[in-house]
């Protein structure tokens, strides 16, 4: 049971997405988008955005793992899963870029297309060339940041929890690291005992021998 809820946060907020994604899907606006994205970058952003996703999923499990032992009074080291955490919202970053990127590729592609000097065959061609152009600036750039935001929130919602993961577990090292010294200290007494007694041991045999 999961006593921070992160992960019922990740589906709800996820679950509104994917709801709003098959209503566009209905519609046909994600074909007419993908069918526009002629470059390929689009589905390397969207390749991008599935693999970062699992890694999300991964460290939500974690961290909602990390929370419920430390809200059950167990300390946990959460630095290492704070920085393994930052991908996500790096990636995010990137898908923004990976839009801008194709955003300078479709007006590339319309700026080539241009064609003053032929007659009117030629005019009409530039014009569809201009067309096709724009609208894989348009929809690389509306794919990127969509991802990229999508990704965001997410990653948004996740770095909260580790936040807020980091200061009770603060509240618990210093209690934790008290119970490990006098372990310790009880351990090498135990050592200790079992040492002297072995000695004494050898000693009564020598005594005997002797």
């Amino acid at each position: 049971m999961f006593k921070n809820h992160l992960l019922y946060r990740i589906v709800i907020f996820n679950g509104f997405i994917g709801a709003f994604l098959l209503w566009a899907w209905m519609h046909g606006y994600v074909q007419r988008i993908l069918a526009g994205e002629t470059t390929g970058i689009g589905y390397v952003m969207i390749t991008v955005f599935v693999l970062a996703f699992c890694g999300l999923m991964v460290r939500v499990q974690k961290a909602s793992n990390a929370f419920n032992e430390v809200k059950a009074g167990t300390y946990v080291d959460v630095r290492k899963l704070a920085i393994k955490s930052s991908f996500v919202a790096a990636v995010g970053v990137w898908l923004g870029m990976l839009g801008l990127i194709g955003n300078i590729l479709g007006f590339s592609q319309a700026v080539e297309s241009l064609n003053v000097a032929g007659g009117p065959d030629a005019a009409l061609q530039s014009i569809a060339g201009m067309t096709a152009g724009m609208k894989v600036a348009f929809y690389t750039t509306l794919v990127g940041i969509s991802l990229g935001l999508w990704l965001g929130v997410n990653s948004h919602i996740l770095n909260t929890t580790i936040a807020l993961l980091k200061i009770d577990a603060e509240a618990l090292k210093v209690p934790f690291q008290q119970k490990v010294t006098l372990n310790n200290i009880l351990d090498g007494k135990s050592v200790n005992k079992a040492f002297e007694a072995a000695r004494a041991s050898v000693a009564a045999e020598l005594a005997v021998k002797g």
